[in-house]
């Protein structure tokens, strides 16, 4: 039976079609991750240009809280009601996106519907479509590739804002800092299959899926630089802390 899912490709074929290449390699190793403090510490990525006015978005990284509780940002474009966002507020993950007139989001009630706990790393990925036709075809999130139900839903926008703000890992404007660990950011103006950008429990080789941007968190970097390893050049830059951590998914 074929099963075809928009931006994940066809997941129960025998034969493998629309799976998309087969990505990872003998020589990509994972060894390293950021660690912010949940204070002040955050990655600025600049303008990366993630909000272009477009009809497609896909963005998605891992991530490690140690308090699921408190109100905190994964990774963001935020600017008046223009802003594409993931985040962690009093237990639930909202995913947000806002064309300059249009203030919408998924959201979840709590944590625990979603499986996710504290000091466990989890892998999300958020798929933005705008030629669909419902607001819950427009929008979808995945964790750990897995497509997840949502208890309220908001009119989500046909097209992306044009905005020139900052892009943040784990921060909102330098706000409502993260706290845990972050690895593998990376976001497309395109719609890859999930299942190529989520292969299991450890981290994934994504260059053949050619992001836009793809912070490695760690690996090939030097601090304070988190060097882009997509087409965009948007390198980010460590602010309040020096050092990566050696905790990874696995």
């Amino acid at each position: 039976m074929n099963t075809i899912e928009y931006g994940q490709g066809a997941v129960n074929n025998t034969i493998g079609w629309g799976q998309g290449a087969k990505v990872g390699g003998s020589s990509f190793s994972n060894l390293k991750s950021i660690a912010l403090d949940g204070v002040d510490d955050y990655v600025d990525c600049g303008d990366t240009g993630i909000l272009n006015g477009g009809t497609e978005l896909t963005m998605s990284g891992w991530f490690k809280t140690t308090n699921t509780n408190l109100t905190q940002i994964l990774f963001s474009t935020f600017f008046g009601k223009k802003y594409a966002e993931m985040s962690l507020i009093s237990g639930g993950l909202y995913c947000w996106l806002g064309d300059g007139t249009t203030t919408s989001n998924y959201n979840v009630v709590n944590s625990t519907n979603l499986g996710i706990s504290n000091n466990t790393w989890f892998h999300l990925t958020m798929v933005f479509d705008g030629s669909q036709s419902t607001n819950g075809t427009r929008l979808k999130v995945y964790k750990n590739g897995t497509l997840l139900t949502w208890s309220t839903i908001r009119t989500i926008p046909t097209t992306l804002a044009t905005n020139s703000s900052d892009t943040y890992i784990g921060a909102r404007n330098a706000t409502n800092t993260f706290g845990g660990n972050i690895d593998e950011v990376a976001f497309w103006h395109s719609l890859p299959n999930v299942t190529d950008i989520y292969t299991g429990s450890t981290a994934t080789d994504l260059s053949v899926l050619n992001p836009i941007s793809w912070w490695r968190c760690g690996d090939g970097d030097t601090s304070p630089t988190l060097t882009d390893n997509g087409s965009g050049g948007n390198n980010g830059t460590m602010t309040n802390f020096t050092t990566f951590s050696t905790d990874v998914p696995t």
